[in-house]
């Protein structure tokens, strides 16, 4: 990748793809799996939807996260 784009799109997870990744990916990938398990974050990591990249922009705009009383407003 060039370095104006080190990351990809990816407007979801799709576990199924990530998972069937060659290693040393997939040792990453199965770690990160299970701790999104833990977390109860599998589900909506993998949602699906036609995101309006607005809204999603407004969010993060004006989201504050409380590191230390692990709160988001």
């Amino acid at each position: 990748m060039t370095k104006k784009h080190v990351t990809t799109e990816m407007k979801w997870v799709d576990w199924q793809y990530l998972r069937r990744m060659t290693s040393p990916v997939n040792e990453v990938v199965e770690a990160i799996h299970a701790r999104c398990v833990e977390m109860d974050l599998v589900d909506i990591m993998a949602f699906q939807c036609d995101w309006n990249e607005e809204v999603v922009a407004q969010f993060y705009a004006t989201l504050c996260v409380d590191t230390i009383n692990h709160v988001m407003h």
